[in-house]
């Protein structure tokens, strides 16, 4: 078992000195910031990661660690990593919106490591966000040209009526 202490390392004062920043909308998340450590957890959607100014470490899947710039994780795929402080993007992707193959030509060289996505891409998009601590209309423009690029550039998308299927499951969740 792991140290409970250790868990979740909650953001972390940054090297850079900028603190952490989230936005959430309806069907995606994104969160750019300092962190250090993540023990093994997994998500109910896609996740993209991106070391904001360098490579971090990832482990999937209880493999072994891997030194990487970029990475999609797919939803239910456990998965830890440790950026040492770092400031690091994450961007969260509902099933309704898309799957993690959407989220594929981010990555850029990618190769595939138990389960998820690892590769090179730089997430400069989320960097430009996080050092110009953008407004709420900016980053949901910026966030959404990034779910376009991505999504035609995919190789496999989600069926429409998956999504619509998905979406009217949500909006009847209470029934």
């Amino acid at each position: 078992m792991s140290d409970p202490a250790r868990l979740n390392e909650r953001a972390v004062k940054g090297r850079r000195g900028a603190s952490a920043l989230w936005h959430v909308d309806s069907g995606w998340a994104f969160f750019a910031g300092p962190l250090g450590h993540n023990d093994s957890h997994a998500h109910s959607t896609a996740v993209y990661l991106a070391g904001l100014y360098g490579t971090f470490r990832l482990r999937v899947a209880g493999g072994g660690w891997v030194s990487c710039r970029s990475a999609v994780i797919r939803a239910g795929t456990p998965y830890e990593f440790d950026v040492g402080g770092d400031p690091l993007g994450v961007f969260y992707l509902e099933p309704s919106i898309d799957s993690a193959d959407a989220l594929a030509p981010l990555v850029g060289g990618g190769e595939e490591v138990n389960g998820a996505l690892v590769g090179s891409g730089d997430g400069s998009p989320m960097r430009a966000h996080y050092e110009r601590r953008s407004d709420v209309a900016s980053m949901r423009a910026g966030m959404l040209d990034v779910i376009d690029f991505s999504q035609r550039k995919a190789r496999r998308q989600i069926d429409q009526r998956i999504c619509r299927a998905v979406g009217e499951m949500q909006a009847r969740a209470a029934d």
